[in-house]
Parts: structure tokens; C-alpha cells; sequence
């Protein structure tokens, strides 16, 4: 029997998912280590702006929202998303994270699939067929590159004035990359919807390969200790309206304070929700520059719940 789990916040979909691979998975050995895995796990997001942990174990919203920049800006440049993942140091080939969804995403033509998929919807909402692929038949042929995507696509539906989002996973590593992966994909499930004007539906995770490495066993059984988590304080909505050009603006603060531009000379942008999360970027660079006073006053003006309760956590330890 597989995983199928539905609940109302990213937390529980955690809870359900460690409590099952520990219990039920299979041991297997990869390139990134040993591992138990279940196979053909569902994971539906009910409420997919339940998409921030608030355990003290998972909570996380700097490199999500981090990785989430870096395909907004259609790259795959390795400086674009290393200060903020290291990780990803060990995938840079000449400069570029081959596999990285930037380009995927919001390239041009043909792999501008995001806005090509708004536009199809737009022309037909009831369609099936607004499908983004982002695992290519390319990438399984040689050379072998150090990187390629787990996301194999994202379709998008609209039934009953909500989009709904279905993700489908070739491999996704359930401690880190899940709450990533959700946090990018309903994200952009929200802006879909805001670009087309009706609501957010339900977002479905599908994983052929849902693991845990076994050197974050230990981690996924303290997660599992600490309990089931409050789901009362979703994240704010996005703005009624086009996003894109709070995009643009939260990209270029982005970019300025990554770039170590003076603090007054960036533009944080107009909209009260994207200078939020323009604001979580610019206190990360800020932070990381050595001067942890400034950032600490840049994130005490973050009106955005459930980040501000997640402010007191990070300011001590560190995003994880």
C-alpha cells in the first residue's frame, strides 16, 4: 500500500510522510547516500498557503523563498542561488546548475512555460492539456551532468474558479527538498491563479520515489516528537490582481542586495507583500555581510504572519 495523505497544512503532510518511510520504507543505496524510500506516495495540500512549517524542527521560509527568486529570474546561474543553498556548490558546471527549473520555467519561447501555460488557460480554462515539463528526454542522455530536475511536471487545472496544482516527482528527498519543492510550486500555483483572477484550489504532490536519507533519520524522529503543529495561521494571500510586477521589483531587490548595494539606495517594492519578502532576501544579505544589527531592524519590519513568529527562532539560530 502507498502513501496517500491529505491535510490542511504543510506540517501534518510532513508528519504523515516521515511517520509512513520510517515505518514502512525500504532501504536504498544512491549517488547521495543511503536511504528507505517508499514508492508512489500523494501528498494533497488542501490549504496550499499552509506551505511554511512552524515546528521547530522544519520551519523555514529564507532559502525557499531563496530557491523560488532564482527560477523566478529564469536562470540557472550558481551565483544566483549559492549564498543561499550551499548545497548547490556541489552541482555548479562552468557557472550553471545545469538542472536548475529558471530557464525551465521562464526561459523564452517554447520554456516560457509559465506564462505559456496562463495563456492557454486564459484561452481555455476547462483544459487538460496546460501541462509544464520540466524533466526533459535530454537530460537522461550522456554527458551525465551533476545535477538534473526531480520535478518531472506541474499541470494546472481550473475547476470551479480555482486553480488547482498537481506536481509529479521522479525522486524527491522528503527532509529537504519537499519543503522546498511544495513552497516553489504552490507559490506559483497562487500566482496563476492571480494572474487569471479566481481562487486557489487544492495543490497534489505526487513522488514515484518519496525517501529520507538515513543521515536525517535522527532529524524526522524529533520532528515526529515534537507533535502535531497549529495550521491557523496560513501565509498572507498575494495581492488581488497581476503579480508580475511585484515580481520584477522583488527581483531586483533581490539582485541589489545580493550585488551588496548600499540599503538606501534599493527600491523595496510598492505592494506591502512583496516588500515583505523583498525585505526576508535583503536581511539574508545584509546578515550574511556581518552586520547582524541591520538585519535584525530590516526583519522587524516584516508585517507578514506566520513569518514575524518565525522571526525570534531565525534570529538565534539561523534559517536551517
Amino acid at each position: 500500500m502507498s502513501l496517500h495523505a491529505e491535510a490542511n497544512s504543510l506540517d501534518d503532510l510532513l508528519h504523515d510522510a516521515y511517520e509512513y518511510i520510517i515505518e514502512h520504507g525500504h532501504p536504498v543505496t544512491s549517488t547521495k547516500g543511503d536511504s528507505i524510500e517508499t514508492i508512489g506516495a500523494t501528498l494533497v495540500l488542501e490549504q496550499p498557503l499552509n506551505r511554511l512549517s512552524r515546528t521547530e524542527s522544519r520551519y523555514k521560509y529564507l532559502t525557499p523563498l531563496a530557491e523560488l527568486c532564482w527560477y523566478l529570474g529564469g536562470t540557472n546561474e550558481a551565483a544566483n542561488i549559492v549564498p543561499y543553498i550551499e548545497l548547490y556548490e556541489d552541482y555548479v558546471e562552468e557557472g550553471l546548475v545545469y538542472g536548475g527549473y529558471g530557464p525551465r520555467l521562464f526561459g523564452q519561447g517554447v520554456n516560457a512555460q509559465v506564462m505559456n501555460a496562463i495563456s492557454a488557460l486564459r484561452e481555455r480554462s476547462s483544459s487538460r492539456r496546460v501541462v509544464i515539463q520540466i524533466l526533459d528526454k535530454e537530460d537522461m542522455l550522456p554527458p551525465r551532468h551533476e545535477d538534473i530536475p526531480c520535478t518531472c511536471t506541474i499541470q494546472f487545472l481550473v475547476r470551479d474558479g480555482a486553480v488547482h496544482a498537481v506536481a509529479s516527482m521522479r525522486s524527491n528527498d522528503a527532509w529537504f527538498g519537499l519543503v522546498h519543492d511544495v513552497f516553489a510550486f504552490t507559490m506559483l500555483q497562487e500566482l496563476v491563479a492571480r494572474d487569471l483572477g479566481v481562487e486557489v484550489g487544492t495543490y497534489t504532490h505526487f513522488a514515484a520515489s518519496l525517501h529520507l536519507y538515513d543521515r536525517h533519520l535522527q532529524n524526522a524522529r524529533v520532528f515526529l516528537d515534537e507533535g502535531y503543529q497549529s495550521t491557523i495561521n496560513p501565509m498572507d494571500p498575494m495581492p488581488q490582481g497581476s503579480p508580475w510586477a511585484g515580481i520584477e521589483q522583488l527581483l531586483k531587490a533581490e539582485q541589489s542586495a545580493r550585488a551588496n548595494a548600499s540599503i538606501d539606495t534599493i527600491d523595496l517594492p510598492a505592494e506591502p507583500y512583496w516588500a515583505d519578502l523583498a525585505r526576508i532576501m535583503i536581511a539574508a544579505n545584509v546578515q550574511r555581510n556581518g552586520n547582524a544589527a541591520e538585519a535584525q531592524r530590516i526583519r522587524g519590519e516584516i508585517l507578514m504572519e506566520p513569518i514575524r513568529s518565525l522571526l525570534a527562532r531565525s534570529l538565534v539560530a539561523g534559517d536551517k
